[in-house]
């Protein structure tokens, strides 16, 4: 390991990535800890959410965060571009997600926002999302 990397005490790279491992050894990167959605005890990861939301034709970008909901902690907000000359409502885009998607993980709400805050390595940036939807309240069911 290189000069700043950080390690925990049995000597394992701590990049805050999350990752199964399969019966053949093979590694698959699920999602980053800090963009998990914890609802209910239950942990939502955001990545097939934002996919699954993707794979309809007016989506330009998806990101989906945890947001305070009162029954169950935390649910998946949607957040969505959509891409230049198209439209779609939120209910529409629900019923693409609604096929493809655990019922429980399903987003209470769906917003369009004009475009994503980017990182420097043109991701999405999901803490600029959290903070500025912080005050956003889901009321569940």
């Amino acid at each position: 390991m290189g000069p700043g990397s950080a390690a925990d005490a049995a000597g394992w790279l701590v990049t805050g990535d999350m990752a199964v491992i399969d019966e053949n050894a093979h590694l698959a990167i699920s999602d980053r800890l800090e963009d998990v959605i914890k609802s209910s005890g239950k942990w939502i990861s955001s990545l097939p959410l934002e996919v699954a939301a993707w794979e309809h034709p007016a989506v330009l970008q998806a990101a989906a965060i945890g947001i305070e909901q009162p029954k169950w902690q935390e649910h998946p907000l949607l957040l969505m571009a959509r891409k230049a000359g198209m439209s779609m409502s939120s209910p529409g885009l629900m019923l693409v997600l609604y096929d493809k998607m655990t019922k429980r993980w399903l987003p209470d709400a769906i917003e369009s926002i004009e475009k994503m805050p980017m990182s420097a390595s043109g991701k999405v940036h999901n803490l600029i999302l959290r903070k500025s939807h912080q005050a956003h309240r889901l009321t569940g069911n």
